[in-house]
């Protein structure tokens, strides 16, 4: 019977001292995992919002310049009807410059990260001018933002509809296709804005985002080279571009490219991660602790390089820091974290467990 009670001590005991970290499967983020459909839309928003910013002022410009001409017209009109015709097409201008003044507000709010208010204002040009298509392409920029997929596509094929030819409005319902992974007519929509514009370079970033995505990589490295051609000062194409070499093994040509795109824009966190988890792979721990350390500055709520250093912090024989590096991951919503330290709180539980069951066993073992 003791040696029963010895036997089963053993095996309880294999539990009590195994090692926490066998249910945990170590693994580096790399920017192929971050980067996803919504990550390529935010990484070319702000730069896409200045181009907007210029097409709103040019229609604010037009709408202001042709109200002075009918206030000249008004004040010269003979006839009644011509001053009532005068006077429609004043207001109508008029109405105009408040759409564009609400359009930008809603451009202005999304920057800011306030999604409801950039639908809102969206919604009130829209009302002020119901054949603004712009002012579609905001609602659904703003209903993309809130992940109402369907609604948003409704906005920006009303906008297509109303400016068939506007390369940004085609990209934007391109994006839209994107995000529900109708890559067939994503694709179809990149291409027309860029027959409109051969020169629009976030027209090749985004359609080589998604041969990329496909798996083509020739194709994706050429439209990325393309993109940098015609803008040379565009961070998120070189980060992009660094990536696919960097999923190809090629880690000298992605660091000279993430590198570029710091250099371009030092507050890139991005890239920062990128570049971090290029000299991770390469085990210069003191190197990826900094570049991980400096993306977190930029952005603290950068959850997965806390998951990174987190490893870092593992290999070199510190699990106290991977563990507050991954409670961090977990407080912001990363998934990997939230389930590794729920099943760290459960083993703990199953340790107390062995503890009191081999405290009985020694018991009933001693003969008492």
């Amino acid at each position: 019977m003791k040696r029963l009670w010895l036997i089963l001590f053993i095996l309880f005991s294999s539990f009590l001292f195994a090692d926490e970290k066998t249910f945990v499967r170590e693994y580096t983020y790399k920017a192929s995992d971050y980067d996803s459909k919504v990550t390529s839309r935010t990484n070319a928003l702000e730069q896409e919002k200045l181009k907007e910013l210029e097409d709103i002022k040019k229609k604010a410009d037009n709408a202001l310049a042709e109200i002075e001409r009918l206030k000249k017209e008004l004040a010269e009109a003979k006839s009644d009807a011509e001053q009532l015709k005068l006077t429609k097409d004043y207001n109508k201008e008029t109405n105009t410059l408040s759409a564009v003044d609400y359009a930008n507000k809603s451009l202005q709010a999304a920057r800011k990260g306030d999604y409801a208010n950039e639908l809102l204002f969206a919604n009130i040009a829209i009302e002020l001018d119901p054949n603004y298509g712009y002012a579609y392409s905001r609602s659904g920029s703003a209903k993309l933002n809130l992940n109402n997929y369907e609604e948003a596509l409704k906005d920006f094929i009303k906008a297509v509809e109303l400016n068939p030819n506007d390369p940004r409005i085609l990209l934007n319902l391109g994006l839209a296709y994107n995000d529900q992974s109708n890559t067939t007519k994503a694709i179809q929509l990149y291409e027309k804005a860029i027959e409109l514009d051969p020169d629009y370079a976030l027209a090749y970033l985004r359609l080589a985002f998604v041969y990329n995505d496909q798996g083509n990589t020739t194709k994706a490295i050429q439209l990325y080279e393309k993109s940098i051609e015609l803008d040379p000062d565009y961070p998120f194409a070189y980060n992009n571009l660094g990536s696919v070499y960097d999923d190809q093994g090629n880690y000298t040509k992605a660091i000279q490219l993430y590198e570029k795109a710091i250099e371009i824009d030092p507050d890139y966190a991005l890239a920062y991660f990128n570049l971090g988890s290029v000299y991770d792979d390469q085990g210069n721990y003191t190197k990826a602790i900094q570049l991980y350390e400096k993306a977190i500055e930029i952005d603290p709520d950068f959850s997965v390089t806390y998951i990174n250093l987190g490893n870092i912090y593992y290999n070199q024989g510190k699990p106290e820091l991977r563990l507050s590096n991954y409670k961090k991951a977990a407080r912001l919503g990363h998934k990997g974290a939230q389930d590794w330290i729920k099943q760290g709180e459960v083993q703990k539980k199953v340790r107390r467990a062995c503890i009191v069951m081999g405290l009985i066993i020694i018991w009933f073992a001693s003969g008492n």
